[in-house]
Parts: C-alpha cells; sequence; structure tokens
C-alpha cells in the first residue's frame, strides 16, 4: 500500500524502493502473491516514471505469470503502448503463446493476437505470425495493420493473390475506420 501510495503522488523512486523493501523483509517466493504484486508495483512505477526498458522488463514477468492473475490485462496494455515507444521484443514474448486468452473479451484478444502477430513477423516465424494475425477480428482498431503485416507475410512466402486480398482488406479496413493513411498507402 505504501509503494502504491508513493507511486500515486509521483515519488517513483520512493515507490520501488518500498516495494523492493517489502520483498526483501518478507522474503517471499518468486511464485507468491506478494512476490507478484510488488513486481507489478514496480513495473507500474517504472512505468509512470517513462522508463521504458526497465518497465518492460518487469511487465513480462508478471505477463509470465499467467493470464490467470489480476494484473494480466493490464501489464499487457502497458507492455503494448510501451512497445510503440520503444523497440522491445525478447525472446520471453514467445512464452505468451502458451497462454489461452479466451475468456477475455473480443478486443483484448486482439490485441494479444496483433502483439504475438507482430512479435512472430519480427523474428521471422511466418507461419506462426500468419496463425495470430488471422485471429485478429475485422471490428480490431488494429485489424488493418494485422491485414497489411499478413501481406507482407504472404509476399514474402510467394502467395501473391493472397497478398493482394490482404492488402486489400488493410485498404478497406483504414478507409472504413478512418485509421492510419500512411498503412492505406503503403497498402496500395
Amino acid at each position: 500500500a505504501k509503494g502504491r501510495a508513493l507511486g500515486d503522488e509521483g515519488r517513483f523512486a520512493e515507490a520501488i524502493q518500498a516495494f523492493q523493501k517489502f520483498m526483501e523483509q518478507g522474503a517471499f517466493a518468486p511464485d507468491s502473491e506478494e512476490a507478484y504484486f510488488a513486481k507489478f508495483g514496480i513495473a507500474n512505477a517504472l512505468v509512470k516514471a517513462g522508463l521504458h526498458q526497465a518497465a518492460a522488463r518487469q511487465l513480462v514477468d508478471v505477463l509470465l505469470a499467467g493470464p490467470e492473475r489480476p494484473f494480466f490485462p493490464t501489464a499487457f496494455e502497458q507492455l503494448r503502448v510501451l512497445r510503440r515507444k520503444v523497440n522491445y521484443a525478447p525472446p520471453a514474448l514467445e512464452q505468451l503463446a502458451k497462454f489461452f486468452v479466451g475468456g477475455f473479451s473480443q478486443g483484448f484478444q486482439d490485441e494479444f493476437n496483433d502483439v504475438l502477430g507482430e512479435f512472430f513477423y519480427d523474428y521471422a516465424n511466418w507461419s506462426r505470425a500468419l496463425g495470430y494475425l488471422d485471429q485478429v477480428s475485422s471490428a480490431a482498431p488494429d485489424y488493418a495493420k494485422a491485414q497489411y503485416r499478413k501481406g507482407l507475410v504472404e509476399v514474402r512466402n510467394q502467395m501473391y493473390r493472397s497478398a493482394v486480398q490482404s492488402f486489400q482488406n488493410a485498404i478497406v479496413a483504414t478507409e472504413e475506420n478512418q485509421s492510419d493513411p500512411e498503412l492505406r498507402d503503403l497498402g496500395y
């Protein structure tokens, strides 16, 4: 509670120290609830302090504790936002693929699939990238981006007709939801 209060006051370094002191004094097991809450508290303070790289590492640890844990959706959204600011795609993100997120909202599932599709795209694992990009629903804000990336994978694998369709889907989606005009131009 002290760490959260300090973080809310903008005293991020003190908040992190409070969480670390809590962990040291309690001698909690790394997989305990207390350790999980402290890890998220540290990650959250780092996010608010603008220390993106350090926060991203902590957020991955929170995520790898599993989707049934209370901060999974929040940590995922924070990591997703951070990945737009810094290039952060450690191999550990692949472990997220083992989780089932069907119990979350469709919007969360779309974001999750888009992030994993992008991750596998970045690591040139084309089949896994396509598997996740295909799962981004057409109503998702990231649908156009997912379709564009899918088209790039298809071109790379000489699936030209499929690529044309994916690029067309990206163009139509950007026009329908007034999203990224640069993505529309790239699709063309």
